[in-house]
């Protein structure tokens, strides 16, 4: 008997031990999966992204040209076949910038009605990872034909484009030409270089870039092969770009007429209003307003129609579900269709990867971040509503694949434009722009000296009780930027 019991000990001993084990086995690969929470505003911001990616790789015996590691030899036909495909790491970003966060409460005098606090719990952060498609050799195709000569652009000449403004003059016709195919329903084009000016890494900032622009094609996969062929002093070469899974038998033209459809009744309430800056408010609103960050999709199979929705504007605008370029897609279409150059920008936030949009207003470059805008409930932001280059290197960075041009106007502007900046502070203006804005879930003070932002700093307990009073709010929760010299307060 004493023999059973030690044993029965022992069992439950060892399935302890076994249990301890896996915990900490699951938590080492919960470190991988969530990162670390960063500060306190992590819960009201958040990003993620895709990024083009192509390692160069130098295969002897195959080509002069440089390879990258999805090349193979097709021997059946002479081609050598490239898989270009973006990196489609995905995470969801912690905030950008150093802040401080806190929660005042007091009782507020009797003649003011008190409401409830209703602040939203954190967002969870998240991560996964995809793995690039196999190299093996895709089924033998015809050889490139040859066609050099670019078909006829589009009535509007790519003007709202931005990326064909990027582009060198080999890059607009290989972007013409795949224009040409897709307008007309195709997702393959053909044509013919002279040897010595073909280049894979050509190609992909081509073809990269116009599905950049032109994120009405929800279809394009934005991972493409390109197949190509020595023909004499030439090379002959055929793209190919994926398709997304989710398309069926049409080709998924019912999910571009549904988001067209979409755009044109978001441009119809956008055109009401006179003004470049409510035109792109009301956009940059309507996405904070009705999109929710997608982090569910990571949880699906990474090449699913959930995941593959959330990273294009259909997944923004009908699902009201996506990750940041898919805010940054539907951002685009809207833009272009209201008559705005605009486009969707690559880089990293926090070393992670990233996308958010640049726009052209009056001649004048902004940023946008739409995603990090969004605060999932806790209220419309605005820190990076039509900013500076400057302002948005402090917690973004570019890709080097594009030259990015310079924003360094400030006129668009949320603070600008709605008078919230302050040069020098006192009680009474700061009182009159918290009551301009008292409509709002987020209330900005923002100061343009540091001796401003210092002696508002001072008249701290004033200011949250203007607040108090105005909102008739008991309890007010504030971020404390003191590097961009702003005061941000959530009713």
């Amino acid at each position: 008997m004493n023999i059973i019991k030690k044993n029965r000990r022992l069992k439950s001993a060892l399935a302890v031990i076994l249990t301890l084990a896996m915990l900490f086995l699951l938590a080492g690969c919960l470190d991988k999966i969530i990162p670390g929470r960063g500060t306190a505003e992590e819960s009201l911001t958040a990003a993620s992204e895709t990024l083009p990616e192509s390692t160069e790789e130098y295969t002897e015996g195959e080509s002069d040209i440089s390879q990258d590691e999805n090349t193979v030899y097709d021997e059946s036909t002479g081609e050598t076949v490239v898989t270009s495909v973006p990196d489609m790491s995905v995470v969801i970003d912690t905030v950008p910038y150093s802040s401080t966060t806190a929660i005042l409460s007091t009782t507020l005098p009797e003649t003011t009605a008190a409401v409830p606090s209703t602040t939203a719990p954190p967002k969870t952060t998240s991560a996964t990872t995809t793995t690039r498609p196999s190299t093996t050799t895709r089924p033998s195709t015809t050889a490139a034909a040859t066609r050099s000569a670019a078909p006829a652009k589009p009535a509007s000449g790519f003007t709202n484009r931005f990326y064909y403004t990027l582009l060198n003059s080999t890059q607009k016709t290989i972007y013409s030409n795949l224009y040409s195919a897709v307008s007309a329903g195709k997702n393959d084009f053909s044509m013919s270089l002279p040897a010595s000016e073909f280049d894979v890494k050509v190609i992909e900032g081509a073809v990269f870039g116009f599905c950049y622009d032109y994120p009405e094609y929800c279809r394009l996969d934005r991972s493409f092969t390109t197949r190509y062929v020595p023909n004499g002093d030439n090379m002959d070469f055929t793209v190919t770009v994926k398709l997304c899974v989710f398309c069926g038998s049409d080709g998924g033209k019912q999910y571009e007429e549904a988001i067209a459809n979409k755009v044109k009744n978001i441009v119809m309430q956008a055109s009401r209003y006179t003004t470049d800056f409510e035109r792109i408010k009301f956009v940059h609103d309507y996405l904070c307003n009705t999109v929710k960050y997608n982090t569910a999709s990571y949880f699906g199979p990474l090449n699913g129609p959930d995941y593959q929705l959330a990273h294009c504007a259909y997944g923004a605008l009908l699902n009201g579900r996506a990750v940041c370029d898919g805010y940054a897609n539907a951002f685009v279409f809207a833009m272009h269709e209201l008559g705005y150059e605009c486009g969707q920008v690559i880089g990293k936030s926090q070393n992670q990867n990233h996308a958010w949009n640049i726009i052209k207003v009056n001649g004048e470059y902004y940023y946008m971040d739409v995603t990090w805008d969004d605060g999932d409930g806790n209220g419309t932001s605005y820190d990076y509503f039509c900013i500076t280059r400057e302002k948005l290197l402090q917690d973004h960075s570019l890709t080097p694949e594009y030259n990015y041009p310079d924003a360094t106007s400030e006129a668009m502007s949320y603070f600008r434009q709605i008078g919230c900046e302050m040069s020098s502070y006192d009680y009474e203006t700061a009182a009159a722009i918290i009551e301009s804005q008292k409509d709002n879930k987020v209330i900005y003070l923002k100061f343009t000296t540091k001796e401003a932002y210092a002696d508002a700093m001072k008249d701290f307990t004033a200011i949250t009780n203007c607040i108090r009073n105005i909102t008739g709010r008991r309890m007010v929760k504030y971020t404390d930027n003191s590097a961009g010299l702003t005061l941000k307060f959530y009713t």
